[in-house]
């Protein structure tokens, strides 16, 4: 079978895990070769603390922890805390112990916090850093990377076998709520996603995954009281966001996206809080076919003050199709299916910019009901709900497998339901938060990598908060969205989004505004284009120019990758069909009709490769 390399994430993250053995269930040889396969794939092998019968080990890409006196933290991401910002392991101080303060922090992070009396594996307060375990009676097993994971449990035989119910799950359509992993249990059999309101624990007792007490109070919610105050809270805490990362000199350009959509703006938003910031921060947007984004985002700047993005010269170097998928195969592996690759990169080499995006801004209202309430809306329980959801998806040729939706909607009303919410409704749009969030705006060493480091000022403890105590209907109308940003900004509400005209927006007459002198204006925005059209065209000469002359092999195989990912995907499925009979019998013949009439749209190609050679590469690994 093809098995695909493990990639090395960059920095400000690195690659992590934990492994605790209790009662010498690995013995002498098997730890001597996960110190060898380790080596292979750049990673270091690290005796730590032994508690009792239970020995503790740590697998990462270098030595460097940060220590202080019995204590050491390994740390993979970015984070702000106290208004100041983190990135990467080498930023953490090394006279102070902060450790504990960085448990319930906002970032991209996970972390992996040694002492004398016990370890404690954590990830940043909303879960985008995502963390993977492995729990047998004698072993147990964490890690910010899937691929790793697997590739352990392979290096001491075990016999990883796919969850069927998943292939199901991954394979049965092509729509929206199935872009990601949708559940607590992934792929292989016997490994978890670990939710991001939980954290690991590993002492003298054992191990445990325990709730992690500062996102269950977020969860519960707040008082009518508390809403204001929280509300007002979050706009400090965005705008501290953005002031930590200016406050650490540690980037040379300042990138802001700007479209038409609402979280962007808010962001927008708190950067003209900041004296003088417009001035220093470049604006990023883009040319939608069918979209006012662009326009919206000209008018924008051209009120307030500001630039487009000017290139600087990123780093340029190519990369063939094999090897660019191949680095998302190891990276996405059995989580996000949402295929994106290029032929050009910086390899990680563009530390010296940093951009703000609006992620993370749609936890505060609903993802999901945007795109499906007009299919599960008055739905009385999950189970109906789920019954209504899935009967609306387009499917592949899975769905003909006998019982498959019956073993899908079984799968998904067992996830949705100990989810939290009082509602069908609320407990669906927990899903997006548990799941898609932390896939789609999480995970970002690939983006890193390949353009530059993205940093989601939204990220709010007290937004969250108060966002779990308003009702379905103001979730729907981004009640919070609004009153933040009228906050950050008073006018800004009352200009044209692209989803819809402010005059149309009745939401706007029935939310707490704190300047009634804008209320119900009418603002006109010069959305004159013509700058961000030449400095556009300047942006793409630019890099056209870093970019060397390669063979005519390379721009041949470029201008021809759909046929290589549908080459790589009727692979990918011949290679599952022979790999077991239940494989075989679910898949079915008329699978390959499937692939070739999604070969017809390139992102039905893109999706159902990514997915195909997502689960053929698991079981690859333990054959």
């Amino acid at each position: 079978m093809n098995k695909v390399a493990f990639w090395n994430s960059p920095y400000p993250f690195r690659d992590l895990l934990l492994f605790s053995v209790k009662d010498k269930a690995l013995n002498n040889s098997q730890i001597e070769n996960i110190r060898k396969e380790a080596l292979k794939i750049n990673l270091t092998f690290l005796p730590q603390r032994t508690y009792g019968q239970i020995s503790n080990f740590v697998i990462t890409k270098d030595l460097e922890g940060f220590t202080q006196k019995n204590e050491v933290t390994f740390f993979s991401g970015i984070a702000q805390l106290n208004n100041k910002f983190y990135f990467g392991q080498k930023s953490l101080p090394l006279n102070e112990s902060i450790q504990k303060e960085l448990y319930d922090s906002v970032g991209l992070f996970t972390l992996i916090d040694i002492n004398d009396e016990n370890i404690k594996i954590t990830q940043d307060f909303f879960g985008c850093g995502t963390l993977f375990y492995f729990d047998e009676k004698n072993l147990f097993i964490i890690s910010n990377r899937y691929h790793l994971i697997l590739l352990f449990l392979s290096w001491i035989g075990h016999k990883g076998r796919l969850d069927s119910d998943k292939v199901i799950a991954t394979l049965y359509s092509d729509t929206t709520f199935l872009s990601q992993n949708i559940s607590s249990k992934m792929d292989i059999i016997g490994v978890k996603q670990l939710a991001f309101d939980h954290e690991a624990k590993v002492d003298k007792d054992g191990w445990k995954i325990a709730p992690k007490e500062s996102v269950i109070d977020a969860l519960t919610g707040c008082s009518n009281k508390e809403y204001d105050e929280l509300l007002e809270k979050g706009k400090k805490e965005v705008i501290d966001n953005i002031r930590a990362v200016i406050e650490s000199n540690l980037f040379e350009k300042l990138i802001t996206d700007l479209s038409g959509g609402m979280d962007s703006r808010s962001v927008f938003g708190a950067i003209l809080n900041i004296e003088d910031v417009i001035k220093k921060i470049e604006i990023y947007t883009k040319d939608i076919p069918g979209s006012s984004d662009l326009q919206i985002a000209a008018g924008l700047k051209n009120l307030f003050g500001g630039s487009f993005y000017s290139e600087i010269g990123r780093p340029q170097f190519p990369m063939t199709v094999s090897e660019s998928f191949d680095i998302w195969r190891s990276y996405f592996m059995g989580t996000y299916y949402r295929l994106a690759i290029g032929a050009w990169s910086p390899k990680g080499e563009n530390n010296s910019q940093i951009r703000f995006s609006g992620g993370c801004g749609e936890i505060y209202r609903t993802f999901w009901s945007k795109i499906y309430r007009n299919k599960v809306d008055g739905a009385n329980s999950i189970e109906e709900l789920v019954i209504r959801l899935t009967n609306s998806f387009s499917r592949s040729a899975v769905a003909a497998y006998p019982n498959a939706q019956n073993r899908l909607n079984e799968l998904l009303v067992n996830e949705i339901s100990e989810l939290p919410g009082t509602t069908p409704m609320d407990k669906f749009e927990s899903h997006y938060v548990y799941f898609r969030n932390r896939y789609h705006f999480g995970m970002r060493a690939y983006e890193c990598f390949h353009d530059c480091l993205m940093w989601f000022p939204l990220m709010s403890k007290s937004l969250f908060k108060a966002s779990r105590s308003l009702t379905f209907e103001e979730k729907y109308n981004s009640k919070l969205m609004l009153e933040l940003t009228e906050r950050m900004q008073p006018i800004l509400i009352w200009i044209d989004y692209a989803s819809k005209p402010a005059s149309n927006n009745k939401t706007l007459y029935n939310i707490s505004i704190s300047d009634i002198r804008f209320k119900g204006c009418k603002v006109l925005l010069d959305s004159n284009i013509d700058d961000w059209n030449a400095i556009n065209l300047r942006n793409k000469e630019i890099l056209q120019n870093l970019r060397e002359k390669m063979n005519s092999k390379f721009y041949s195989d470029w201008k021809n990758v759909h046929q290589h990912l549908q080459r790589e995907t009727i692979n990918a499925f011949y290679e599952l069909s022979s790999y077991s009979s239940d494989l075989d019998m679910i898949l079915g013949k008329d699978f390959v009709n499937y692939i070739e009439k999604s070969s017809s749209n390139p992102r039905g190609i893109y999706q159902i490769c990514s997915k195909l050679s997502s689960l053929r590469d698991q079981i690859a690994i333990f054959s």
